[in-house]
Formats: C-alpha cells, sequence, structure tokens
C-alpha cells in the first residue's frame, strides 16, 4: 500500500507542471463575456505615464487612489486584503474585485459591483475589466480597455438589453470619464515626477 501511494505522489509531482498550465488558461470571466448586458472597448488613448511607472500603479492601486484623492480629481477609494480589493466612491459605486490574469503589460480584473438608483434601487452586477498597454516612441504608453458587465437580476438584465441604445451611451461617458481621470492623474504624476521617486522607495522597502 506504501509503495502504490509512493508512485502517486510520484506521478502527481510529475503531472503538476501540465495541471497547471492547463488552470493558468481558465477563463474565470467567460460566462460574463459569453453574454454580456453590455460590453465596450476603448482603444487606443494616451497616458503619459512611463511603462513602468503603469506597471507600478496598477501593481499598487489602494496608492494609485489616494493620490487621485490627495490630487482632486476623483473621490475613489481603493483597500486590499488577502488579495481583494474593494472599491467606492462618493456616487454611491462599491464593489470587490480582483486580479485573475497578469502577463506582460496586461492585467485582467473580476468583480461584483453595486450602484444606487433612486428609481431601481441597487442594482449589482458581474464585471469583467481588461487593460493592455504598450509605451510609444514618445516615451507615453498607449492603452486598451474593454469592459464586460451582466447584470445579475434577470428583469434589470432584460430592460437594460431592451434599452441598450440609450444606455450605452451612458456606459461609454462613465468609461470617457474613467480615462480622464486617469490621464489627469499621469498628467499631473508627470508634472510633479512623483511616481519615480515613489517607485523607487517602494521596490526598496
Amino acid at each position: 500500500m506504501r509503495i502504490r501511494v509512493h508512485y502517486l505522489l510520484v506521478l502527481v509531482f510529475f503531472l503538476s507542471p501540465y495541471l497547471t498550465t492547463y488552470s493558468s488558461d481558465f477563463d474565470p470571466g467567460k460566462e460574463v463575456k459569453k453574454r454580456p448586458t453590455f460590453h465596450r472597448r476603448v482603444e487606443g488613448f494616451i497616458l503619459t505615464f512611463t511603462e513602468s511607472e503603469m506597471t507600478f500603479f496598477l501593481d499598487d492601486l489602494p496608492y494609485a487612489s489616494r493620490l487621485l484623492r490627495e490630487y482632486g480629481i476623483h473621490s475613489l477609494t481603493v483597500t486590499s486584503s488577502e488579495g481583494v480589493y474593494h472599491a467606492e466612491d462618493s456616487t454611491g459605486l462599491r464593489g470587490g474585485f480582483w486580479l485573475v490574469k497578469k502577463k506582460h503589460n496586461q492585467r485582467e480584473y473580476m468583480g461584483t459591483g453595486a450602484i444606487e438608483n433612486r428609481i431601481i434601487g441597487v442594482i449589482t452586477a458581474d464585471v469583467v475589466a481588461a487593460v493592455r498597454y504598450e509605451p510609444t516612441d514618445a516615451g507615453c504608453i498607449r492603452c486598451d480597455l474593454e469592459i464586460w458587465v451582466l447584470v445579475h437580476n434577470s428583469f434589470i438584465d432584460f430592460l437594460c438589453r431592451v434599452f441598450k441604445p440609450v444606455l450605452a451611451g451612458i456606459l461609454k461617458n462613465k468609461m470617457d470619464l474613467f480615462v480622464s481621470t486617469v490621464q489627469q492623474l499621469a498628467q499631473q504624476v508627470k508634472h510633479d515626477h512623483l511616481s519615480s521617486r515613489t517607485c523607487r522607495t517602494f521596490s526598496a522597502s
């Protein structure tokens, strides 16, 4: 019996790299992407971050949100605990999310968000957001942002799909505002030269 267990452990040891490779290709946001209530992509917007600065801030979202508040750009607050981020702002938007994919110059997050509507009440949804970025010859970065939203309540989801042409415009405005907010942060950081000093400080700690 002990010999059989030994062989089983050896088999698991040699197969583990293949199992890991398989699991890394698993897409936890597949169901949200398959039939989203809303889907939108913004391509090619420019941020005045360097490639390393963008990577730094994506890896420390709570610090990025702190700078947004200190600069008076946005009220967003992001905290993290055991790999889970919690976000909220003054408009009533709140939710939790986590990093599901991390590759060179790519990040993908998934989570559940909620927003309060005066007529409908609290609307909750699963959200997947993908960020891709690459350096430009000008020393900035070019970004793509893609987002999928799947509303939880089936009736509200149905209404959203019926009135999608109208609501899609609201989502576009929200994403445009988000892009503008990040661009303002990048410009302010570049102006104050904060990120280069901060990156060195945090990497040394």
